[in-house]
């Protein structure tokens, strides 16, 4: 992808998020299933969390209680409005996250719930995550998921823009996608981009980033699989080497 129409369609995302705020706010209310198992696993006393593309504070949610140093981070002014509505003590920032200008080797944790996937074109991402290392202590973890859209609704717009990218009638990657967001009515109130990762291409793109594959597995409501089946989330714990 021109990285020209991939920094328009960064743009246009942002825009969309907006648009849909409230609606997608009203969807996450409770913390999902595999928050709580990297929680329960990764947490510990005192760290440096940073929570990227925190939206309403969903994660935020479920560690309150803890003994840590947390700050969450999303490009949508009205998300991180209800995040500091609901949690005024907290550090919600609004941030461009291919743009972070946190000190170096600072964070002990990095979390990206259901991020990744909006960053269009693989250099974009590239360097997204070639920042998210410079930003973790020696030996930190970064915690990443992205949608799964083998199975389901999703898998439909990949396969209609996978046909018309074969046409060359569309700018987008192969396996990209504008996926609608409707409301209750079923009215279109945006095309939220999305790239449909392969388990083989992320596990590819961390380590291109420096990073060392300490899990990678599909889940569905906090079961692992070795493989997709029917899964909600292709999930990735990388740790920094040095």
């Amino acid at each position: 992808m021109d990285i020209k129409d991939a920094k328009k369609l960064i743009k246009k995302t942002k825009r969309d998020f907006e648009k849909i705020a409230l609606q997608f706010s009203y969807t996450r209310i409770f913390p999902r299933p595999e928050m709580k198992y990297f929680a329960g696993k990764y947490l510990k006393p005192h760290q440096k969390i940073l929570d990227i593309g925190c939206g309403n504070g969903l994660f935020f949610e479920l560690i309150k209680d803890k003994e840590i140093n947390y700050t969450g981070i999303d490009s949508s002014k009205k998300l991180i409005s209800f995040a500091r509505k609901k949690y005024p003590r907290t550090k919600f920032l609004v941030k461009n996250a291919l743009e972070l200008n946190f000190k170096k080797n600072y964070f002990d944790l990095i979390f990206s719930f259901a991020f990744l996937h909006h960053i269009p074109s693989e250099s974009l991402r590239l360097n997204f995550l070639q920042n998210i290392y410079k930003l973790l202590k020696p030996k930190g973890y970064f915690i990443c998921t992205c949608w799964n859209s083998f199975a389901g609704r999703k898998m439909k717009y990949i396969e209609k823009f996978n046909a018309l990218n074969l046409a060359g009638k569309s700018k987008l990657d192969f396996n990209d996608a504008l996926v609608p967001w409707k409301n209750s009515k079923g009215e279109v109130l945006a095309e939220i981009y999305y790239h449909r990762f392969t388990r083989l291409e992320l596990k590819k793109l961390f380590e291109k980033a420096g990073f060392k594959i300490v899990e990678l597995f599909y889940e569905k409501q906090g079961r692992k699989f070795a493989r997709d089946r029917w899964t909600d989330n292709l999930c990735v714990v990388a740790q920094k080497r040095s």
